[in-house]
């Protein structure tokens, strides 16, 4: 450190992952004679002057992911058998104490009892304008998972909103589709 220059020092460290949620660190620098400080040159002790500190507090804090239908999603709407595209829900997203990377989407078909997989091509995912993956519902399964094609970046304390359509199964003769299911 130059003569008479003021050097600030950053302590940085990564947290155990076995570290409780609530724990608390901090690091900090006692008063003198904490530290020793001697001359580059002349190799003489240097009287130094310490201000004593305890640090910044760092509590661990878990994090954690709610899912909530966005206001934007529709509530209720007609839609053609054959139809592609057809926006079922907008969900929003919001991560906490954190950013998470959601890699992967489980989808539940509801009201079984007048709605049927096979009433469904095909789900995609949606995040703006960019098709981030899809899902099938297979044989009487009401539940499928949509792994992405692209992780979907949820931004610490922000909502993010996913859209969810769907691709209706045709009505008809030997049509896998059922009239006024969904």
């Amino acid at each position: 450190i130059a003569k008479g220059a003021v050097k600030t020092i950053t302590l940085k460290c990564n947290v155990s992952s076995s570290a409780a949620n609530g724990n608390s660190f901090n690091w900090g620098i006692q008063a003198s004679p904490s530290i020793a400080v001697t001359g580059v040159t002349s190799s003489n002790d240097v009287t130094e002057t310490v201000s004593p500190s305890v640090g910044q507090v760092m509590t661990v804090a878990a994090g954690a992911l709610v899912v909530s239908t966005d206001t934007s999603s529709p509530s209720y709407a007609l839609a053609a058998a054959g139809s592609t595209g057809n926006t079922a829900g907008v969900f929003k997203f919001r991560a906490s104490n954190e950013g998470v990377n959601l890699s992967r989407l489980a989808l539940k078909l509801t009201n079984a009892a007048s709605s049927s997989p096979s009433d469904l091509v095909q789900v995609s995912v949606w995040d703006g304008g960019t098709q981030v993956g899809t899902a099938v519902f297979t044989g009487g399964n009401t539940v499928a998972t949509s792994t992405f094609n692209t992780v979907v970046a949820l931004p610490k304390d922000a909502d993010k909103t996913l859209t969810v359509k769907i691709d209706l199964a045709q009505v008809g003769t030997s049509q896998p589709g059922t009239q006024g299911a969904l």
